[in-house]
């Protein structure tokens, strides 16, 4: 009874230092920067989150991103936000934690050992997880998916239900993931005649209905919020990688967890590959871990800064942990060995991280609950005032009319108190696909269209700005007209307006056919292109392990100059216009007055490595038609 008690304070404590040390982050006028434009890429998005959400925008439909409606809940920008659902979310969160830690000291033989591990694992996981929420989230899903192969109670399952109903909303990705772990876990005890039918159907309807339910209240289009999240994924596989070679030695620190999976996998195997039900069980298992490990990795280094990177290293060592409890008393030195170069491996990669750390603020939680009960809806947004003002001639013209900013800056519209109305995907750089390049067009191609457009050209990852968003800038072209233009940040800004709601633009297809990868081809005025690169069997191996090949966009220009740039398969197939070339804010506007800009193109050229493509590429020209102009 005592060392119960012993254990409980223990865990307790563990999971307390985990615990928020505040209710939210504050949203402040972004700083005067000369790279302004970049500075505002993530806070728009985060921003826009919220104003989404306040806005009761139907996601899925008129709002897509990685992020669903419960994004804030990463985020922890609260503006328009009902304190308890924080609340409960915080206190769930820990929850499952301190069982996590309780369990795994009861269930250990080593206690001492364990509570070590435990307690250090509560000084590597950050109080502010940012988007590591979600990583974390579906690790202690698994948890509790694995505990019901053996124990499938109602408590266990009303975890694992709430859990992936959260992570549903909170980023689709790993929400669609988390259903197919919770699947497996039930069908597995269904085969094993652990539940019988009555409850094998109740398992399976229960989580479903609560998600359709939550949709109805947080105004989700589910089947769209799916598909487009889909189109999500697979783009910013294609496109949204980033090596930094300096990074690179972060790949072999994953290693270690990888060689655990296997040889545990491998011990499993040899013991229990005599019975069916046991192979199947072990199976099931080492699927979802190793599905965990490649997510993660998946996760952090597609996208290879640091800051996705130690993604990898705070969610892992949750994870070890949770593999410590089912495998510790079984193969004891094997997961002792593992476990400590993990945990090394862990506090050297995120050193800095851990030496930054305010230490205080995992044992003081006041300021939690100070702003839990000073909260109001409009407490964490501080962008007004500000600094950050467009022209006074500007926000006159603008006044209440609905207005939208290209690429990505929204930050600035609600800093200036504008009627900003968000196209679908409202930040160009992750219009990946055609499909998601067509939710903005379709929008801006109707009469929802904004009457005012602020403009710029900027891209991310040395990719181009016109093709990053090709058929909304084509549409733009089309549909408005300089109003003005203006100094912002450093920056020339365009203000666009909108010609008449009726024009609209169509596409109607004149030519289809074949070019070699790496040929040059000539751009026709008035003419959309959509191309199709086909990669291989190795093309295709690379994309699932690591991320798409690289492929680049050459640009050459009458006057001999060269511009490379990156694109992606996808990219290519969104398609691209324009035998000019478009590299600032006043080359569009020549377009858009019908002038000719000062680069026109001699020819396009798209090069890749032949080892991951085949050698052609389907083209297809589209005459661009404009309908109802006035």
């Amino acid at each position: 009874m005592r060392n119960n008690i012993l254990y409980f304070l223990l865990s307790l404590i563990a999971s307390y230092l985990i615990f928020p040390s505040n209710l939210y982050n504050f949203l402040y006028p972004l700083q005067e920067s000369e790279n302004h434009v970049w500075m505002s890429l993530d806070p728009s998005w985060q921003l826009t989150l919220n104003y989404a959400y306040l806005n009761n925008m139907e996601w899925g439909k008129d709002f897509v991103f990685t992020f669903g409606p419960l994004g804030f809940l990463s985020t922890k920008f609260l503006w328009g936000v009902n304190k308890y659902l924080v609340l409960f979310f915080d206190v769930f969160l820990i929850f499952n934690l301190f069982l996590i830690f309780k369990k795994t000291i009861q269930n250990s033989e080593k206690k001492i050992l364990t509570i070590v591990l435990i307690l250090i694992t509560s000084i590597i996981l950050p109080n502010y997880l940012g988007s590591s929420v979600a990583l974390i989230l579906l690790i202690i899903l698994l948890f509790w998916i694995h505990l019901s192969f053996d124990k499938p109670t109602i408590f266990n399952y009303f975890m694992q239900i709430v859990l992936l109903t959260l992570l549903f909303y909170i980023k689709v990705n790993t929400g669609i993931v988390a259903i197919f772990f919770y699947l497996t876990g039930v069908s597995y005890n269904f085969i094993s005649k652990q539940i019988d039918l009555k409850k094998f159907i109740l398992c399976l309807l229960v989580p479903f209905i609560g998600i359709i339910y939550l949709a109805y209240l947080l105004n989700v289009n589910l089947i769209n919020y799916f598909i487009n999240s889909l189109e999500l994924i697979s783009g910013y596989n294609q496109v949204m990688y980033l090596d930094v070679k300096e990074n690179q030695i972060f790949y072999f620190f994953t290693l270690p967890f990888l060689i655990y999976l296997l040889l545990l996998m491998f011990l499993e195997l040899k013991e229990n590959y005599k019975t069916k039900k046991q192979l199947l069980r072990v199976l099931l298992i080492f699927m979802n871990y190793g599905a965990i490990w490649y997510i993660l990795f998946k996760q952090s280094f597609v996208r290879g800064d640091f800051s996705h990177i130690k993604e990898f290293f705070i969610s892992s060592t949750l994870f070890a942990i949770v593999i410590l409890f089912f495998y510790l008393n079984k193969y004891f030195k094997i997961s002792v060995l593992f476990t400590a170069v993990i945990f090394l491996v862990n506090i050297y990669v995120l050193n800095e991280n851990l030496s930054s750390m305010n230490y205080f603020d995992k044992i003081n939680k006041a300021n939690y609950v100070t702003s839990f009960l000073d909260y109001s809806k409009t407490e964490s947004i501080k962008i007004i005032p500000n600094d950050n003002s467009f022209p006074p001639h500007i926000l006159s013209k603008i006044g209440t009319s609905t207005v939208d900013s290209y690429p990505w800056n929204s930050y600035s519209l609600l800093e200036n108190k504008l009627n900003f109305i968000p196209r679908p995907v409202f930040q160009s750089y992750t219009t990946y696909t055609k499909e998601l390049q067509d939710l903005n067009f379709d929008f801006y191609n109707s009469d929802k269209s904004p009457e005012y457009v602020i403009y710029d050209i900027a891209a991310i990852d040395e990719r181009y700005s016109l093709f990053d968003d090709s058929r909304l800038n084509l549409i733009l072209l089309k549909k408005y007209e300089v109003e003005d233009e203006f100094d912002y940040k450093n920056r020339k800004l365009l203000l666009l307006k909108r010609k008449s709601k009726k024009t609209s633009v169509e596409f109607v297809q004149t030519k289809e056919y074949a070019i070699i990868l790496g040929d040059p081809f000539i751009p026709k005025k008035d003419t959309y292109y959509e191309l199709q690169c086909y990669p291989n069997i190795s093309g295709k191996a690379y994309t699932f392990l690591l991320h798409a090949p690289e492929i680049k966009l050459i640009i050459k220009t009458i006057d001999g100059s060269t511009q490379t740039y990156r694109t992606s398969k996808d990219l290519l197939e969104s398609g691209f216009f324009s035998n000019y070339f478009i590299s600032e804010t006043k080359d569009f506007k020549r377009l858009l007055t019908e002038q000719k800009a000062d680069r026109e193109i001699k020819y396009y050229k798209i090069e890749a490595n032949k080892r991951f493509f085949k050698d052609k590429i389907r083209v297809k020209e589209f005459q661009i038609k404009v309908l109802g102009n006035e």
